[in-house]
């Protein structure tokens, strides 16, 4: 596993909010992935956002609400400013919500270990904030080829 000394945890700010009790990672952890998925993109570095943990109801309620899908996903990502504001100017990304009972449920069906789902799932929610999408075949790539980049480094 990659360690980053605490003090590189500085340069970003992040709130880690947890609407369910029992998660399984620690918020040392979680800067670990953000520190590892920025420092790819140094611009961003001083940015801010939030990690939202939560459960079903939760995750279903704003997919529905913010995406006319009435299911539950693994993550929504919910950028405050478009990316191509100058980097000076960026200061808070957005709000990225993790759904926890997904990611055990994604974990199992592929064979990971909850860890590394999760990981995955926060890099991916990272790169969502940072003007990542999927929609078209070779931006899924690039956006897939950093996201599993970065769970490599970590897991």
């Amino acid at each position: 596993m990659l360690l980053i000394p605490k003090r590189l945890y500085n340069f970003m700010e992040c709130l880690i909010n947890r609407s369910i009790k029992k998660v399984g990672i620690s918020d040392n952890y979680i800067r670990l992935i953000i520190v590892t998925t920025l420092n790819n993109f140094p611009k961003y570095k001083k940015s801010s956002f939030s990690v939202n943990l939560v459960g079903e109801k939760k995750i279903k309620t704003l997919n529905n609400l913010y995406r006319n899908k009435d299911k539950i996903t693994d993550v929504l990502s919910f950028a405050l400013q478009d990316v191509k504001t100058p980097a000076k100017d960026l200061q808070d990304l957005g709000d990225i919500f993790i759904c926890i009972p997904q990611i055990k449920r994604q974990a199992r069906e592929f064979d990971v270990s909850f860890k590394e789902e999760f990981t995955r799932i926060l890099a991916h929610g990272i790169l969502h904030l940072l003007g990542f999408d999927h929609v078209k075949e070779l931006d899924a790539k690039k956006m897939f080829l950093f996201q599993e980049k970065i769970v490599r480094k970590i897991v």
